[in-house]
């Protein structure tokens, strides 16, 4: 019996060599290529990676822009954002490559974070930042999506789509000043969703909040309802202004 278990284990040590030999994995953020027991990200990236601390975001000059929002009853991400650092790479990886595996890996990530600090007890869906259709088409899908499905298996809250609607395209905002970003968002969204939400608590996911001018936006749709709840939740956050 002990033979055979040990038996399986150098096989399956041997098939999994030859299987990374022949179709190699890199790591995400800088490429270096993966023994087969590293996933997405090699061992020296992930010593790298700026995870937030509650107390550091919650403190930074963004989050002071969505608690003047009698909404918002909490904030979390997975990532401090800096610009030209690691996390930088690996959200351009997660955002323009359809990387599944990494937002798999990352959704766990964050979906254990979420759950060991308590924030989603009451929380009766997700629903994610939209992306225009036109935009969707072009790039092929949408990596906030991909990551809201993960979420939504690993804590067992409901991912509601379609909750908003982009009618109006805007621009590529990562080149943009932080006054553009804001100008650039509005009216481009709206509610897409029938249902009452009076009382309700929901998540709103994004991907990297910068200026959180998109959010903002968001939560101005949501304004005239009565007792709503909103908890907003992103992979990164940037701190402070770097714009």
């Amino acid at each position: 019996m002990v033979f055979t278990k040990i038996f399986k284990l150098i096989r399956n040590h041997f098939f999994n060599k030859i299987f990374y030999s022949i179709f190699p994995s890199f790591c995400s953020i800088c490429g270096v290529f993966l023994e087969d027991f590293q996933q997405e990200i090699c061992t020296a990236c992930r010593h790298q990676l700026d995870v937030a601390k509650p107390r550091d975001f919650l403190a930074s000059n963004t989050s002071s822009l969505f608690f003047t929002n009698k909404q918002v009853v909490g904030i979390h991400v997975l990532f401090r954002f800096e610009k030209f650092g690691v996390i930088q790479k690996l959200i351009h990886n997660f955002k323009y490559y359809e990387n599944k595996k990494l937002s798999l890996l990352l959704g766990k990530w964050h979906a254990q974070q979420l759950l060991q600090c308590k924030i989603l007890d009451d929380v009766d869906f997700l629903v994610i930042v939209p992306m225009h259709p036109r935009k969707k088409k072009q790039r092929g899908y949408n990596q906030v999506e991909t990551y809201a499905e993960v979420l939504s298996v690993e804590t067992g809250i409901f991912y509601q789509k379609n909750f908003f609607k982009k009618i109006k395209t805007s621009k590529t905002q990562s080149r943009q000043s932080k006054k553009d970003r804001f100008e650039n968002v509005k009216n481009t969204l709206q509610l897409n969703y029938s249902e009452p939400l009076q009382g309700k608590h929901i998540v709103i996911l994004d991907d990297v909040i910068t200026t959180g001018a998109t959010l903002l936006s968001c939560l101005d749709l949501l304004k005239t309802i009565p007792d709503i709840k909103v908890t907003l939740v992103s992979i990164a956050m940037v701190y402070d202004d770097f714009l």
